[in-house]
């Protein structure tokens, strides 16, 4: 039978024959708000849940409640399902005091936001950059990635040496591979190096945008040195 007859109302002559996809996701975002609201346990699973796919997404927004942006390259889950159907209703969920990282300094971003953003990316492309590369880095942000100068990228973030002191809980991640590296060397430079593209390896790139001062949050990267306001 034809599918417009089926959805279309009863008074222009269809059977308005509803869609249980809908149906479902309504019942789901109301159930998954009630949960949270109450705050027992199920809600605090709710809310690893949430902050386990925030982490994963590499995003500095919330993700229930920014689904403009691409995740196509995260792994299928509960709430990546959420995301995608509120991103297709052009809705959003709310959460206060829930766990979301933050932009370290001036020019600071999410890497993953500005990769996604790249004009004819794949999304084979963004799973070696996100999953394989940037995890195991164990970095969200371009800051956390670059010189603590601000003005360039280091030859070992694109080899495996360098990995990131970080306080978060991140999952087992194995080494890339090493056309994966050479993946996410490329997105990172079509992103922030465009001026320096042929850049060799073994080289600094700059960045086309030196990042500037810090900001006075929290970070959950331990750098080897510190330096106070009095030096």
């Amino acid at each position: 039978m034809n599918p417009v007859v089926l959805r279309a109302p009863v008074e222009l002559g269809g059977i308005a024959l509803p869609n249980m996809e809908t149906i479902q996701d309504q019942k789901r975002i109301t159930n998954v708000t009630r949960q949270l609201q109450l705050g027992k346990e199920i809600a605090t699973d709710l809310r690893i849940l949430i902050a386990q796919a925030q982490l994963d997404s590499g995003l500095t927004n919330p993700i229930l409640d920014d689904t403009s942006t691409n995740v196509s390259y995260i792994e299928p889950g509960m709430i990546m399902h959420l995301h995608d159907r509120l991103a297709e209703l052009e809705g959003s969920i709310v959460l206060e005091d829930q766990w979301c990282p933050k932009i370290r300094r001036v020019h600071d971003i999410s890497i993953m936001k500005k990769l996604s953003q790249l004009k004819g990316v794949k999304p084979r492309e963004l799973q070696h950059a996100n999953p394989q590369c940037r995890k195991y880095m164990r970095v969200i942000t371009i800051a956390e990635m670059a010189s603590l100068c601000g003005t360039h990228i280091k030859p070992d973030r694109f080899n495996g040496r360098w990995r990131a002191k970080s306080r978060v809980k991140w999952n087992r991640q194995p080494p890339p591979t090493g056309p994966m590296w050479d993946t996410f060397r490329r997105l990172i430079k079509r992103a922030f190096c465009k001026k320096n593209m042929n850049r060799a390896k073994t080289l600094n790139i700059p960045l086309d945008t030196p990042l500037g001062s810090w900001y006075n949050i929290e970070r959950h990267i331990e750098y080897e040195v510190y330096r106070s306001q009095n030096i």
